[in-house]
């Protein structure tokens, strides 16, 4: 079951079992006023923010909605959804093959705008497995979603519990090609740069490489928001290496702090769960000139729903 759509296994008269996807009637109508009433809802809210939000601010946050938008709009057109599919497997194939992630073949002759009709596919829902399978399913994704953040940068964001498909010991299918984002090259690279400052610890580095990806505005020297003190950087690091996190298990203490960080390797801590990172930096927006681009959003979010099939 898909929260726009319905799908029903089938054997059509070439024998061959199908999945059909068939969206609910009136989507459109009720998807645009949606998107209506929360233009409304934003404009109200930075209205009584007054001036706590920028015009520039306000312009980004419309950019992300609208942007979120057309990207719900293009969900309800089942042939673009099936142009991803068949782009996906030809940009990623050899990849998919080597890491055991399998993606239906589309039946065009059987699709259209309202119907997407691919091939069945037999597996296990990820609730329905034990932790260990689970756990293997969930690497399997993210080493997969990691391959397209890093290679060509055509990404499925959406990889839920309802769109994966646990198919053998050394296979999984990836389903549901509906919201996907092309993340610009010089965004790759500077998220790749952002992670290895993160992992050496150079939060100082991240604010230039932050700008380039329009996390930061380019266009302020001094990041922080009327009655901040604290940098940016030393914000940032201050999320990254956990130190607050005892508080809410009582009083800031090293156990209740080591309670979300997990040590690596090489002896330093690492946060347990990815989700409390993405929170908490998400956070930063109430200190700093700092909006999060509805690409990053898109991409985080997938990592936070892989983390928590995982968890």
């Amino acid at each position: 079951v898909y929260s726009t759509t319905r799908c029903y296994p089938s054997t059509p008269t070439e024998g061959r079992q199908v999945a059909i996807k068939v969206q609910r009637p009136g989507l459109e109508r009720k998807v645009a006023l949606d998107f209506f009433v929360l233009r409304k809802l934003l404009a109200y809210a930075t209205q009584q923010a007054g001036s706590v939000l920028e015009g520039t601010e306000v312009e980004l946050v419309q950019a992300v909605l609208d942007e979120v938008g057309n990207g719900i709009f293009d969900e309800l057109d089942f042939n673009k959804e099936a142009a991803h599919i068949n782009r996906f497997k030809a940009t990623y194939s050899a990849d998919l093959a080597a890491m055991g992630m399998v993606v239906p073949e589309v039946v065009p002759q059987l699709s259209s705008e309202r119907v997407l009709v691919t091939e069945w596919l037999d597996g296990e829902a990820p609730r329905d497995l034990d932790p260990s399978k689970r756990c293997a399913l969930a690497q399997r994704a993210v080493k997969c979603l990691a391959m397209q953040l890093m290679t060509d940068g055509f990404i499925h964001c959406d990889p839920h519990e309802g769109n994966l498909l646990y198919l053998n010991d050394t296979h999984t299918a990836l389903l549901d090609f509906g919201l996907m984002a092309t993340m610009r090259s010089d965004h790759q690279e500077a998220m790749a740069s952002g992670v290895l400052n993160i992992m050496a610890g150079n939060y100082e580095a991240l604010v230039p490489i932050f700008k380039g990806m329009g996390i930061l505005d380019q266009n302020r020297d001094d990041l922080r928001r009327p009655g901040v003190e604290e940098t940016f950087a030393a914000a940032l690091e201050r999320c990254m290496s956990g130190d607050e996190l005892g508080d809410e298990l009582g009083e800031g203490t090293t156990d209740a702090k080591k309670a979300k960080l997990v040590q690596a390797e090489d002896g330093a801590d690492r946060r347990r769960a990815f989700g409390q990172l993405y929170e908490e930096l998400g956070e930063l927006a109430l200190n700093y000139y700092f909006v999060i681009p509805s690409y990053y959003i898109l991409v985080m979010r997938a990592f936070v729903t892989l983390e928590g099939i995982a968890l």
